[in-house]
Order: structure tokens, then sequence, then C-alpha cells
């Protein structure tokens, strides 16, 4: 209480006894709760009464908070609780951000601070709550799995679990079949639980399928003509090596046999080749044609083939060689290769030789003598031989024959030999003596 109209120069008395009035009029020494009246005293007069007036006792103050804190969990943070809440008061959070809800719940703390509270009832606050905090979530693990999901026919294949300190595989219908990181399958869906040391855990799964082996082809000719080569390509897998040390799909060939090895996800697969070098027909132009001269005579190449190249020009199957000479040709055939053939084509003058088989020399006239008849000659020579290999006629004359005589004597009757030369071409041949 204060002496609203406090005079200095005054004297303040007190009833019942005790108070006494300070600066500025403060009143001192009040027992709460007993009524008093105050008089001022001049030194001479006293005032009349104040009216009564009295001090309340102090306000309570509202009770401490109380904390409950629950630790953190592998899914949340930590949480705090007032356990003594008291909706009517105002809870006052430091450092500031929380604020208390129903039933006391304590919402917007960062997890891994330290907070006080205090209960405010609109006129006094409590002391501080003993401090508090809320423990971050627990730390999850993070399951993978990690190996080839796919295995060769026969095979099989090894998974193995990471992210945690322990490892429960589990097949497709939930049951345990490992307690190891690591495990070795065949086809299958297969299921982890990775468990860390807060003994948090996270799932993952995996699907292992059973790959038949590679099928693997060559393609490419198997044949090529001769002085030239041939290219294989393989297909079926990722990788390749061939027989012949070469690691790509394709290779460049001659004659042989090739095997190749392919190579997809751990499979494999094996195919070969024989490779042959085309012998190609030559071309058949026939034998050496000797004609006469002015006579027609058509070269036929054949059929079955393309790309007709003759010595002389010429690009069609048929040729007329037009002078003596060996013509040749050259085409491609069925496969593609290039052949070729010749031939000799002589043009002669023609003329026609009678050459008698036998002669009878005997006088009476008819077939004495042996001689040639021909036309056009230009040059002419001719012998007979006996038997025994004695020259018995010899002339350079077509006019002269022989009439049967050697050493002025009739020959014998036989076979004789003759041969001759007529227009620089050879004839030989027999004929018979007959008497």
């Amino acid at each position: 209480s204060t002496i609203s109209n406090y005079d200095a120069a005054m004297t303040y008395i007190f009833t019942p006894s005790g108070p006494s009035a300070g600066a500025g009029g403060v009143i001192s020494g009040m027992a709460a709760g007993t009524t008093y009246t105050a008089t001022a005293n001049d030194g001479s007069c006293s005032s009349a009464p104040s009216a009564p007036f009295s001090n309340a006792p102090q306000l309570a103050s509202p009770a401490i908070p109380v904390i409950s804190s629950t630790p953190p969990t592998c899914t949340s943070d930590g949480s705090s609780t007032i356990s003594n809440y008291d909706a009517a008061m105002t809870y006052i959070f430091t450092p500031s951000g929380p604020s208390a809800g129903a039933g006391g719940v304590i919402s917007g703390m960062a997890a891994g601070t330290t907070y006080t509270a205090a209960a405010n009832d609109g006129s006094c606050s409590s002391a501080p709550s003993a401090p508090f905090s809320n423990a971050p979530q627990l730390p999850v693990p993070v399951a993978t799995i990690t190996g080839l999901l796919t295995y060769c026919t026969g095979g099989t294949t090894t998974l193995t679990a990471s992210g945690g300190t322990g490892y429960v595989w589990m097949d497709s219908a939930g049951n345990t079949i490992s307690n190891n990181d690591s495990i070795i399958v065949t086809e299958g869906t297969y299921i982890v639980e990775v468990t860390n040391s807060s003994s948090c855990s996270d799932t993952a799964s995996a699907s292992v399928t059973e790959l038949s082996n590679l099928t693997v082809i060559i393609s490419g000719a198997m044949n090529y003509c001769p002085g030239a080569n041939t290219t294989l390509t393989a297909t079926g897998g990722t990788s390749y090596s061939w027989s012949n040390g070469s690691i790509t799909d394709s290779i460049t060939v001659t004659q042989g046999t090739y095997t190749v090895t392919a190579a997809d996800a751990g499979c494999s697969g094996t195919a070969s080749a024989v490779v042959t070098e085309l012998v190609p027909a030559p071309i058949n132009l026939g034998s050496d044609v000797t004609a006469c001269e002015d006579s027609l005579v058509i070269l036929d190449a054949g059929s079955g083939y393309t790309n007709y190249v003759w010595s002389n020009g010429d690009t069609t199957r048929f040729m007329q060689p037009p002078t003596t000479g060996t013509y040749s040709v050259t085409a491609a055939d069925a496969n593609g290769c290039t052949v070729s053939g010749s031939v000799n084509v002589a043009f002669d003058e023609c003329i026609t030789i009678t050459i008698p088989s036998a002669f009878s020399p005997n006088g009476d006239g008819i077939n004495d003598i042996f001689r040639v008849r021909s036309e056009n000659i230009t040059e002419f020579s001719m012998a007979i031989f006996n038997r025994w290999g004695e020259k018995v006629f010899e002339t350079n004359n077509i006019n002269d024959g022989w009439d049967g005589y050697y050493k002025n004597e009739k020959a014998e009757i036989g076979v004789y030999a003759y041969y001759a030369s007529i227009n620089n071409r050879i004839y030989k041949g027999s004929i018979t003596l007959i008497r």
C-alpha cells in the first residue's frame, strides 16, 4: 500500500502500530491480511484516520511443469508431454517455438534442442521446468541386394545384402533360408530383412531367372571365288571368340573350318562353319577350229554366264572370229566367279584333194598309176615307202605318179605308206598295190 498524498513533513501514525511510511509514501511493515488506518500529524495537530486498508497475501505461483519424454522410434522422433498440464495455464518455452496442446502434448520441438517450460496463470509464472529435449528418430537401414539376377541353365548365382548388421533371407513363401549376408540361389524371388544396431529394419527383394544356353548363328557366304575371301558374322551373344583368335563378331577368312564361342550374361554357345574355295569350270569353247577362208565360224561361250568379254572386244555370248588367231573369253558364272576359255581358229585356202587308197599297175590302162589329184596347188611333194621303210617313189610334181615299179622292177603286192606335203599341209596314209 502507498499514501497517495504523502507529505514528507508529516508524521504518519498507523493503527494498529507496526507499519511506517517511507519515501514516496510507500508503506512498509504491514502484516498481510491486517486492516490498518493511518493519520497524519504535523507536530501540532493530527488528521482524521484514513479509510481502513490492508494488503492481501502474496498470490500462489503456478505449479512448475513436469515434463515426461518418450524415446524416439524407427519411424519418429522422441516426444515430450507436460504431465501436470493445466488447460487454464499458458506455457512459455525457452527457446521459443514449441507449444502445448490438448493433454499436454508438446509440438514444434526441434529434435536435439534442449528446452525449459514455465506455466503462467495470467498473473504469475512458475519457475522453469527441468531442461528436456526430444532425441531424433532412430536411423533406419537401407536394404540393398547386389549380384547377377540371371544365370545359365544348370548354374546358380549369388545374392549379397548390405546396409545393416543383421540379415534374414526368406523365400517367396516367407520361409527363412539364411542368416548370412550372402546366399547362393537358383530361379525364384528372394526377400531380405536388414537390421541395424538400433534394431530398425528394412527389406528388399530380388527375382532370379534361369537363362537358356545361347543360340549362336554364323551368317555369310560359305564359299568364295579363287583369289578372294569371305566374311563370317556371328550373332546371339554380346562377346565372341573365334577359333582363329579373333574376338570380334565378324571375321574375313579363306578356306577352312571356323568355330565361334559367344557369351552373354555368363551364358555361352558355339557354332561352326565350313568355308570352301570354289573351283569353277573353265568355259569350253570346243576343239581348235580349222575352216576354209570365207567360212562362217561362230564361237559359243555357253549359257549360264554373265558379263561376257571376248579378246576382240565383243561382249555377247556368241562371237564370229574374223581372222586366224587365238580367241579367249571371260565371263562370270552363277557364283559370280570369273571364268575363261580360249580356242585356236585357223582359216585356210580350201582345196579338194583326192588320194586313192589302192591302185593296180597291170597295164590295162585302168588305175595303173597312183597319183594325188587336186587344183590350186602351190606347193607339193610326196614320198612312198615299203614296209621296210625303203623309199620306193618320190616326186615334187603333182602330175607325176607311181607306176608300181621300184628299181625298174615290179614292186611287190602289198600295203605302202605315203607322206605328202600339199600347200604346206601334211597328209599321210596307206595305199594298197594290187596286180
